[in-house]
């Protein structure tokens, strides 16, 4: 299982930082009604204060590692709940969104560093 921890906290802090900023901006840039717009915003300004916590080295790894899997199960119910609200576009980008987090948490190596 540890083989496929291929990237260091640092890197899934930059990584998800630029998937924060990029969560606000797409909202924007797709047009997407005020709700969903307001949802992407908080998101991503969790996500962008998480990146942070990761690159000050802040929290303990163990929280990162909590909390960067509850910022992805967050983000899977964001996006059902705006699919519930008839946000097709919004869900697509909230789901597009957890997979990416997803995906970090699946390859990061969470353990201080030396």
């Amino acid at each position: 299982m540890t083989a496929f921890r291929l990237i260091s906290l640092p890197t899934h802090g930059a990584l998800e930082l630029v998937a924060g900023i990029a969560l606000v901006g797409m909202a924007v840039a797709l047009g997407i009604p005020v709700e969903g717009a307001i949802a992407a915003a908080l998101a991503g300004a969790i996500m962008v204060g998480m990146a942070f916590a990761k690159a000050v080295e802040s929290v303990p790894v163990r929280t990162q590692y909590d909390h960067d899997w509850g910022l992805a199960f967050a983000l899977v119910g964001a996006a059902i709940l705006l699919g519930i609200a008839g946000q097709p576009i919004a869900m697509l980008l909230f789901g597009v969104t957890a997979l990416a987090q997803l995906g970090l948490n699946l390859v990061t190596r969470y353990s201080a560093a030396r």
